[in-house]
């Protein structure tokens, strides 16, 4: 019963310093265009490789709060598919090719249509292997934890626009597949 209650209080208290105010704030969609480029590594068989630069698309769902004063908090779950691709000797290592990530971005209102952020996050990511690389391991899921920065935009009360770098550290233990992905990105969101 004392759990249930502090649980209760605390919710409440929360939410009364986490009231949606201002730009930023709210529920919002949207959908970025980026350029990933991702090494990818497994030390135990000598495979490492390194991809050029390609063009995926993402959308994402985020709400954001509004602190004290101008800080503002974003949670964000983010569905982006395609990805770069490497290559040995000619041959395909890995091909990204979808990926799913919740995070959060902690930023601060320089002016009311200006924030910059940080952000922390988890993902997974789903690759094609090559036909060298598979016979070596199991899965092809990655799992890792994503961090950034960037700066969004206010063009109007519901328009934003903003640009992010994220790297994302990923890893399949069951396997010992490392990956790194960088990533570049265009947004647009229209909050609610």
């Amino acid at each position: 019963m004392k759990k249930t209650t502090l649980v209760g209080i605390l919710a409440v208290s929360v939410s009364s310093f986490a009231v949606a105010e201002g730009n930023f704030t709210g529920f919002a969609v949207g959908i970025e265009l980026s350029s990933t480029k991702h090494t990818f590594e497994i030390p135990g068989f000598g495979v490492s490789a390194n991809s050029s630069n390609k063009a995926s698309i993402g959308v994402f769902g985020q709400y954001g709060f509004d602190f004290a004063k101008d800080f503002v908090g974003i949670g964000e779950v983010k569905l982006r598919t395609g990805g770069s691709e490497t290559s040995n000797a000619g041959s395909s290592v890995s091909k990204e090719t979808f990926n799913i990530g919740i995070a959060y971005l902690q930023g601060y209102r320089v002016t009311d249509s200006i924030l910059p952020y940080v952000k922390i996050g988890a993902e997974i990511s789903s690759f094609d292997l090559g036909e060298e690389v598979s016979r070596y391991v199991e899965g092809s899921n990655l799992f890792g934890v994503a961090y950034g920065a960037g700066v969004k935009f206010a063009l109007t009360n519901n328009l934003e626009a903003g640009v992010e770098y994220t790297q994302t550290r990923l890893r399949n233990v069951e396997s010992d597949i490392k990956a790194k992905v960088n990533k570049i990105a265009l947004n647009v969101a229209y909050r609610f």
